[in-house]
């Protein structure tokens, strides 16, 4: 519709401008689609990639958790079974201490063993606990409980009797070196029963030493009255024992306060008559 006319080589040239930038935009958008293509094979590769790798986590996944299942099953059991193995341990502990006790029962020829801080940790202490484990409802069906029930009880009769031998023969002792002492101030105050410097020394000896040389008993006694008390299976044969070491006591108390008493009754009874 307008009047200019275009010639022919510039319509030429004009449709060859125009095809050049059509050409390179088609070869832009062939390379942008070959690096595409080559970009989402490779995305798909990975993504395949991926996959296969979540498969093989989740397979590690359930067998890392089968295994945490199955050790901590283990764990139980083995914290069980040392559990049992301790126990036992301490349960064979209890029967494998009877020859040991018996042993050192039987080599005890002199009492003074009962004197010695051995004789409370390796004999009274352990017998007190052998006794509360046989006699525990617990453990009453064990084999040959019976037998060292008996065991037991007999070597704590054997080991109370050892403090008993050792309480009345020491008394004994403390008695008989008073004596002495008493008979040797007697001497020398010239027989003379009245005699001040006499009733010093005879109270001294009587009370004050008597009371000092004693003092060592006490814990034997302890210990003996303790087992009285609580052993109620015992109990008639211990508590004999504990009675020998009252008896032996208050026999030589007697003995010795007599010597005091007794001038004291016979000048009464002269001043009666």
């Amino acid at each position: 519709e307008s009047d200019y006319v275009i010639s022919a080589e510039d319509q030429n040239e004009m449709n060859d401008m125009e095809n050049v930038e059509y050409f390179k935009f088609q070869e832009f958008i062939k390379e942008t689609l070959k690096e595409h293509s080559s970009f989402f094979f490779e995305t798909s590769s990975l993504i395949d990639d991926l996959n296969k790798l979540k498969v093989i986590n989740s397979q590690v996944s359930s067998e890392t958790s089968d295994f945490q299942n199955k050790s901590s099953e283990l764990i139980t059991k083995v914290e069980q079974l040392s559990s049992l193995h301790n126990e036992l341990s301490e349960t064979l502990k209890i029967f494998e201490s009877l020859d040991g006790i018996v042993k050192s029962l039987n080599l005890s020829s002199s009492g003074a063993i009962v004197a010695k801080e051995s004789f409370r940790e390796d004999i009274l202490f352990k017998l007190d606990k052998c006794l509360a484990f046989v006699n525990n409802e617990n453990y009453k069906n064990y084999k040959d409980i019976e037998i060292y029930r008996y065991r037991f009880s007999q070597c704590m009769t054997r080991a109370l009797s050892l403090i008993r031998n050792y309480v009345t023969n020491f008394i004994k002792n403390i008695e008989s070196k008073l004596q002495t002492k008493i008979n040797e101030a007697k001497k020398n105050s010239n027989n003379d029963e009245n005699s001040t410097s006499y009733k010093i020394m005879l109270e001294a000896f009587i009370n004050n030493q008597f009371d000092e040389d004693c003092q060592v008993l006490q814990p034997l006694i302890e210990e003996l009255y303790i087992r009285c008390a609580d052993n109620d299976n015992e109990t008639d044969d211990l508590n004999g024992l504990l009675v020998d070491c009252y008896n032996t006591y208050f026999k030589t108390r007697q003995n010795l306060l007599t010597q005091v008493i007794q001038p004291h009754i016979t000048a009464s009874s002269l001043v009666s008559i």
